[in-house]
């Protein structure tokens, strides 16, 4: 990596192979190494082939791009241009990263970035949220909270006999509202932390498999399953990984749980979470 952007081949081949580099086969920081010899210069050709490779990117790589991107106003417009067009998700950008875009280039560029942000989500997952919410009332059970928890919630939120969760920590929420809840419950994908996008990653022995990334090393991926199982794959037995643009929490609970059933475990949420109680 030392040699290039030195000069030394013609730039379009150099940027060949640098566009080339950037795939789950490679170590994050040889990508990463890529990436800034890419986007060093107003230049915003390379663009198009960093989109056409952000489905495969993992988060750190995609964290690394997108701040890269926000450097530059050309390149912040680039980004905005492929939100707009649905390239990449709002939900694809971090929380830092989002609100960076927001205060970003020129009052019109700020101006759609807020638009992009406020507007993501479902009308259809919102008008859900509020039928549920119009149906909650005082008749509210722990108990019954704590059995539904385990049996729908338990297996990604509670950290196992190592220590580790699947799904983000429920333990120290610090909005425990019930439309935040219920919103987070019923309408996953409204506002995803990356952290928790479900990848779907094919072997060379055309093995399928879904999860969250919970680790990068420069010749392995950890995957993080929804079952909470892990595994290690090494990067050279990758064919393909691809973001699938969704939360590992899956959507549906609506045929799951009625109204009442939601509001006990939103209760129980609400009152605190024994790892115990939810494990035994």
């Amino acid at each position: 990596m030392t040699l290039i952007g030195l000069g030394i081949a013609p730039p379009e081949r150099e940027r060949e192979l640098l566009v080339s580099l950037i795939t789950p086969a490679s170590p994050p920081q040889v990508q990463k190494e890529a990436i800034n010899h890419l986007t060093k210069s107003s230049d915003t050709s390379a663009s198009e082939d960093l989109l056409e490779r952000w489905q495969s990117m993992s988060k750190s790589v995609r964290d690394h791009c997108v701040s890269r991107m926000l450097e530059r106003s050309a390149w912040c417009e680039s980004l905005l241009t492929a939100l707009e067009e649905k390239q990449i998700g709002v939900s694809d950008l971090s929380a830092t990263a989002r609100e960076q875009l927001s205060r970003s280039g020129s009052r019109s560029m700020r101006v759609r970035a807020d638009r992009l942000i406020k507007t993501s989500g479902s009308m259809h997952k919102q008008q859900l949220v509020r039928a549920y919410l119009s149906q909650f009332d005082a008749q509210r059970d722990r108990t019954k909270g704590a059995e539904l928890f385990k049996k729908h919630c338990a297996v990604c939120h509670v950290p196992d006999s190592q220590g580790r969760a699947t799904g983000a920590s429920l333990q120290n929420l610090s909005d425990r509202r019930d439309r935040v809840l219920v919103e987070a419950i019923l309408d996953p994908n409204r506002a995803v932390d990356p952290k928790y996008q479900n990848y779907l990653i094919q072997t060379g022995d055309d093995r399928i498999l879904s999860g969250v990334i919970e680790e990068e090393a420069g010749t392995s991926i950890t995957l993080a399953h929804a079952d909470g199982k892990r595994t290690t794959l090494n990067r050279s037995d990758i064919a393909l990984m691809k973001a699938a643009g969704v939360s590992l929490m899956p959507e549906g609970f609506e045929e799951l749980l009625s109204p009442a059933a939601l509001q006990d475990i939103v209760y129980y949420l609400q009152q605190g979470i024994s790892p115990e109680e939810a494990l035994k």
